[in-house]
């Protein structure tokens, strides 16, 4: 049984062992994409006509915090060798996520930036991924 006088020590010692050693940070999607076969420049011309220019309204409007494209070389032929980032505030800002910047996409990106992207790349997959900070 537990006194009175021992709820603090024993609140204290419970979130002690609770507390995590980093402090969550924003949130960041990731797509992993391999280009076709001579296609990475083009694929490349068709995110600056098109999903850049979304991405950096999503950003004036408050959408997203960021995002980047990187590049690398195939490790084997079954890796990426684009990758596209969005990042976000937090796990909450995904809740309607889709649908808002389909909206944004509807009312911002021109017909003919609207070209289909699956000319050029395949998608191998995708990641959710949290940024941390480490306690010291």
């Amino acid at each position: 049984m537990i006194h009175n006088d021992e709820l603090p020590q024993a609140a204290s010692a419970a979130s002690t062992r609770r507390e995590l050693p980093f402090t969550e940070g924003s949130v960041w999607s990731i797509q992993f994409a391999q280009t076709k076969p001579g296609m990475t420049a083009e694929y490349l011309r068709n995110l600056g006509a098109g999903w850049t220019p979304l991405m950096d309204e999503a950003k004036r409007e408050g959408l997203i915090l960021d995002y980047r494209v990187l590049v690398a070389p195939h490790a084997n032929r079954d890796d990426w060798d684009v990758m596209l980032m969005v990042e976000v505030r937090n796990m909450a800002a995904l809740d309607g996520y889709q649908e808002k910047m389909n909206d944004l996409a509807g009312r911002f990106v021109a017909g003919s930036a609207k070209q289909d992207c699956a000319q050029f790349r395949e998608l191998l997959g995708m990641k959710l991924v949290r940024e941390i900070t480490l306690k010291k």
